[in-house]
């Protein structure tokens, strides 16, 4: 994130205190939904600069948020988005790189606190870590539920059926269920790699991110 688009989520951070809770928890999931949308981070900031005012402006003058956008939020974010410039394809790659980079180095540092306990085995082979399959389809399950998760979030943050279902909690259990299953059942060894190549690994994955960050 350069630093125009944080000076100015900051100021919209700070006028949002301004508002009414009611009237800010609704632009909470409007601004949840613009998260979602295929614009870049300073326009959705300047997106949100503008709800946000907007609100502000309607509520000096007592009007109730259905006075000021109307009774459907989604669609009014959508006649929004539409008057916002898009992101290209090459932009939407360099997005997803990104989103893709700082999730595959967060997991990479989970599994490298996992390999440090394998000092305390009975066959520890610190300094070197063991990749096992379940490893490596555990990761993979839990980096594509991550991404279809946020997407999922941001699509339906007016669906208030959506925010309650039950359905969630017991397909987020099932998840984990599957990624301890793999780890524990599947357990031949692909490779074994030694700590500092995960470390560059880790810090190389954070160094895109920043980088494509930065660009959006």
């Amino acid at each position: 994130m350069n630093k125009q688009t944080k000076q100015l989520m900051k100021e919209n951070n700070d006028l949002s205190f301004h508002l009414k809770a009611a009237d800010n928890k609704i632009l909470t999931d409007m601004v949840v939904y613009i998260r979602g949308a295929d614009i870049s981070g300073y326009q959705q900031e300047l997106v949100r600069r503008d709800i946000t005012q907007m609100i502000l402006d309607g509520e000096q003058r007592g009007d109730t948020m259905e006075d000021i956008i109307g009774s459907d939020y989604k669609i009014f974010c959508d006649n929004v988005l539409r008057e916002v410039p898009h992101l290209t394809r090459a932009e939407k790659a360099v997005s997803f790189l990104g989103t893709l980079c700082v999730a595959l180095a967060v997991l990479l540092a989970v599994r490298l606190l996992f390999g440090l306990s394998d000092m305390f085995g009975d066959t520890p082979t610190w300094p070197y870590i063991p990749v096992t399959t379940g490893a490596i389809i555990s990761m993979v399950i839990l980096l594509c539920s991550v991404l279809l998760l946020y997407n999922t979030i941001t699509r339906n943050s007016f669906n208030i059926s959506s925010k309650n279902n039950k359905r969630i909690p017991v397909l987020f259990a099932a998840i984990i269920l599957a990624c301890i299953c793999a780890d524990f059942f599947l357990k031949t060894v692909i490779l074994s790699v030694h700590i500092s190549i995960v470390l560059i690994a880790i810090l190389l994955l954070l160094i895109i991110y920043k980088i494509t960050d930065t660009i959006n």
